[in-house]
């Protein structure tokens, strides 16, 4: 359960930005992400808000927990239809 796959990794920046590609300038050319915790630990799923390149994280007890709940929002990540 890792995000080792090229596929996956594009979905989970996808989901964070609003888009699949990194900038044609390279990462360091304006790409910035931000994280931000939520607080403890809980059993809901981390947030991602593209305006902002920001993710939402609580403080997962466990990383196979981070990465679990990820996977679920990564799977998810085409809502209200839109393609």
């Amino acid at each position: 359960m890792e995000l080792s796959d090229a596929a996956d990794q594009r979905r989970v920046l996808r989901w964070i930005t609003g888009s699949d590609r990194i900038p044609s300038a390279g990462v360091g050319s304006g790409l910035v992400l931000r994280i931000q915790s939520l607080g403890p630990d809980c059993e809901r799923l981390p947030q991602a808000r593209t305006c902002f390149n920001m993710l939402q994280l609580w403080n997962y007890s466990a990383r196979r927990c981070f990465v679990r709940k990820v996977l679920v929002c990564r799977r998810g990540e085409e809502g209200f239809g839109l393609k």
